[in-house]
């Protein structure tokens, strides 16, 4: 099952890169949850260290 979640948001600078900064770091979190199903053995630890760091960032 694959999924795609396209938020488009409008705003001043600041509002944007902090939306892009959430999206980079989505995307970094979903790469290694893939890389997880792929049985790479350090995709845990970088999933938690992404998803870490997509939670600062939202």
């Amino acid at each position: 099952m694959h999924s795609v979640r396209v938020v488009v948001l409008e705003g001043p600078p600041a509002t944007a890169e902090a939306a892009q900064g959430v999206l980079d770091a989505a995307k970094k979190a979903n790469r290694c949850l893939w890389r997880i199903t792929c049985g790479d053995a350090d995709a845990h630890a970088r999933f938690v260290e992404a998803a870490r760091a997509a939670m600062e960032a939202s």
